[in-house]
């Protein structure tokens, strides 16, 4: 927490430009509102005041849809962290910390109650800018020293992310970057007597009978100073000694070549709001449902009199039928109207929606069906193709989350702080001056995972690629020295598995062979006690020759299911390092030495193990 000061003089002008500043982004506030109404599928105020009960006001969910779609795909991975240096040689310091920022950003969205990427990709796609921004937690607790949460938070996390709404930021850059930031927001009394109970101070008495609405919270940081005002009342001016503004602003699709700030944002939803596309399309869908009420199913009633006098109708429902009663040469006929909605129409709206289509996103990309007849890999090609407009914010929305993150870690090493619980460990003067995060998010469907894993082997039996490039470039693994000394330690447990199984096996049958052994020689003592020569014995009904029953009671041999049971439960009490009991389950599935017969195709007995020795 950086130095509090009073300066009137200072605040004042901090005021006036923030007041300046906004007033630059009058017309982007206006197109967010659109945006956000769009999104919200919110008629105009002033479109239907008062609405007549014959129209049937029905609004497109096709804005909605599109930018909910290309969510969903942002969403679909968690972000990949990637972190270098080019001052340091130490990988594990480099590793620890890449390890730690996965763990990081997840703690930090329990404590948003939502991931925090979820927010910034729906603003990405909505208003084509993501405003986010860090505090130390320790700056929530001298701030709040009474608030028990923020020290349970403390212990989760050592930076806290929030996601700003845009509509209510305005920064401002030069040459280097955000030297501005000014944000209005509406906040409910109570939390506000709770948030700024410490810093009101004396004032804090002028504002405690204030239990119910809203105020109007304002803060502005510019290189040097911080500042917050409640209702333009100035309560806070300090100095806060940080590095850089701690709030990150990443623009989209749109381009700092245009001058106005309505001009470089520009969102998915852009086209449809210049071109009145959206409201086209609420309207035809509400002349098509109003026309077919109106027509479809409210009966058309023609009548017919020689006389021409008008209708004199009288009905009759007593009989549980209804009876109409005419004068002569009268009639009364429904007419079937088989042409409601004419072809134009129609057309138009099948228009429209392509347009809508072109304009966005393709339904293809959300899995929509596509008209006609293709094969599997048509339609994924169809898909993958479709997803295009989505690379912008997809690199946009990953350039964000790096930049925030690396902006978390210099606040870090300016500050000295340092982190070592939960599953975080980051020390402050490990982080290296000029370390580079890169954030991946990839939009990779459950089908394609199969597909990259085809690629990266193909890369690296090819020699075109290393392991380790493949890994981090096209499976998205992350920390591959911890994999690589996993992958190894995999493939030792595994051969010292197959090895002590080897062995087991060979002992039982060796064991097997010298009980069978010992079988045979008693029965040849009892046959020499019998003293019968063998060609008398051959001689011999069958039921006088000595058999096994007049043999000593032994212990019939194991059978090959007990063998390998038998060497099952030797490899538990062995407890083979790195060896889970639940390896066991499948043993023979992960395949015998080649001399065990293992290996061989076409090889019976039980789970492979060769018939002689069972």
């Amino acid at each position: 927490m950086g130095k509090v000061i009073k300066d009137e003089k200072i605040a004042q002008e901090m005021w006036e430009h923030a007041q300046d500043l906004k007033a630059t982004y009058a017309q982007r506030d206006a197109d967010f509102k659109e945006y956000q109404r769009m999104y919200l599928m919110k008629w105009p105020d002033n479109l239907y005041t008062v609405p007549d009960p014959a129209v049937k006001p029905t609004i497109s969910p096709t804005a909605r849809d599109k930018v909910d779609g290309a969510v969903r795909l942002l969403l679909s991975q968690q972000p990949i962290f990637h972190v270098n240096s080019f001052s340091t040689n130490d990988k594990d310091k480099i590793e620890s910390i890449e390890t730690s920022l996965s763990r990081w950003w997840e703690q930090a969205g329990i404590i948003n109650r939502r991931p925090i990427h979820y927010n910034m990709m729906l603003s990405m796609i909505l208003y084509d800018e993501t405003h986010t921004a860090i505090t130390p937690v320790r700056d929530y607790a001298e701030k709040n020293k009474n608030d028990k949460r923020i020290k349970r938070f403390a212990e989760k996390t050592p930076i806290l992310f929030e996601s700003w709404n845009p509509m209510n930021g305005y920064p401002e850059f030069d040459t280097f970057g955000l030297c501005f930031y000014y944000r209005e927001s509406q906040d409910s009394w109570s939390n506000v007597l709770r948030k700024y109970k410490d810093i009101l101070g004396e004032k804090y008495g002028s504002y405690s009978n204030k239990r119910y609405g809203n105020a109007t919270i304002s803060i502005a940081y510019d290189l040097d100073y911080f500042a917050v005002w409640i209702d333009r009342d100035n309560i806070l001016l300090e100095e806060h000694q940080l590095p850089a503004i701690p709030i990150d602003v990443t623009f989209g699709n749109g381009s700092n070549f245009f001058e106005k700030p309505e001009d470089q944002r520009q969102p998915m939803l852009y086209p449809l709001l210049r071109s009145k596309l959206w409201d086209r399309d609420n309207m035809l869908l509400t002349v098509i449902y109003t026309q077919m009420f109106a027509l479809g199913l409210t009966p058309i009633m023609v009548y017919r009199s020689a006389s021409g006098d008008p209708l004199d109708l009288q009905m009759d429902n007593s009989h549980g039928y209804s009876l109409a009663t005419l004068k002569q040469n009268e009639s009364l006929d429904i007419i079937t109207n088989k042409g409601i909605l004419p072809q134009e129409m129609k057309n138009v709206l099948d228009q429209t929606k392509d347009l809508i289509d072109s304009s966005t996103i393709y339904g293809t990309a959300f899995g929509e069906k596509y008209p006609g007849t293709m094969t599997f890999s048509e339609a994924s090609l169809l898909a993958q193709s479709a997803r295009l407009p989505l690379i912008a914010p997809q690199r946009m929305g990953g350039f964000g989350i790096s930049s925030v993150i690396e902006l978390a870690l210099m606040t870090m090493k300016e500050n000295g702080i340092s982190f070592n619980k939960n599953g975080i460990n980051i020390n402050a003067k490990d982080i290296p001056d000029d370390i580079e995060v890169k954030v991946a998010l990839d939009v990779v469907l459950p089908h394609e995972r199969l597909q990259n894993i085809t690629v990266a082997k193909t890369l690296v039996d090819s020699g075109f690629a290393s392991m380790e490039w493949a890994q981090n470039n096209v499976l998205g693994i992350t920390n591959t020295e911890q994999i690589k000394k996993n992958v190894l330690e995999d493939q030792i447990s595994k051969t010292l598995v197959q090895q002590e199984l080897q062995n087991l096996l060979t002992k039982l049958a060796k064991q097997q062979q010298a009980e069978e052994q010992a079988r045979e020689q008693a029965k040849q003592q009892i046959l020499q006690q019998a003293q019968v020569p063998p060609e008398q014995q051959a001689q011999m009904p069958p039921e006088q020759v000595p058999t096994e029953q007049s043999m000593p009671e032994q212990t019939p041999p194991p059978t090959g299911e007990q063998l390998a049971q038998e060497a099952v439960n030797q490899l538990y009490q062995n407890a083979m390092p790195r060896v889970m009991p639940d390896q066991f389950q499948d043993i023979a599935s992960m395949g015998l030495p080649p001399q065990m017969g293992g290996m061989v195709p076409g090889q019976t007995g039980l789970n492979g193990i060769p018939e002689e020795l069972l």
